[in-house]
């Protein structure tokens, strides 16, 4: 269960540094 969580987290912040670099800081300013 915690490796599988650990993989989830790890995903999820690959996804978000993504996001980063497509939208730039114009995506969280407005979100």
């Amino acid at each position: 269960m915690y490796k599988t969580c650990g993989k989830w987290i790890l995903e999820y912040e690959r996804a978000h540094l993504f996001l980063d670099f497509c939208w730039g800081s114009n995506y969280r300013n407005t979100s």
